[in-house]
């Protein structure tokens, strides 16, 4: 799969402050054995990331599915994508087909970044700290993501 010049670059540099830089070596190993983690080691590690990350808790699979529905709508050929996501049937592969911005969806996204925020002006100390954190989620609970297309 081909990557952007920006995710590449940070492999590299993940790459480069790696001990373990054998051929047959893990991208993202357990940090002092270099072997595989376990999932649930890999996951709190994910979590403490977004976390730090401030942003909201997404799966793995999540991340994979915003992955696919950005190519199509850029352009990509399905059959590029299907081979991409390893997907055996082009049938899963139009899920993430469905859907591509209209121009003016994009115009509506642009203008609602550009220039000041408007909108209800809240003083501060009707902003709290608990305004501004991301939400603990249960790990029993999974997080439903939101609706895609």
């Amino acid at each position: 799969m081909p990557l952007a010049d920006r995710l590449a670059g940070e492999l590299e540099r993940h790459f480069q402050r790696s001990v373990f830089q054998a051929d047959d070596d893990l991208v993202f190993p357990h940090p002092h054995t270099g072997k595989v983690l376990d999932h649930s080691a890999l996951s709190r590690r994910f979590k403490k990331a977004l976390r730090k990350a401030k942003v909201r808790e997404v799966r793995f699979n999540d991340m994979r599915h915003s992955f696919a529905t950005r190519v199509a709508a850029s352009g990509v050929p399905l059959r590029t994508l299907q081979e991409w996501m390893g997907h055996r049937d082009s049938k899963t592969t139009l899920i993430y087909a469905d859907y591509a911005p209209s121009a003016h969806e994009g115009e509506m996204v642009e203008a609602a970044f550009r220039g000041p925020i408007r909108g209800p002006k809240l003083s501060e100390t009707e902003i709290t700290s608990d305004d501004l954190s991301v939400p603990e989620s249960s790990e029993s609970e999974p997080v439903e993501p939101a609706p895609y297309g």
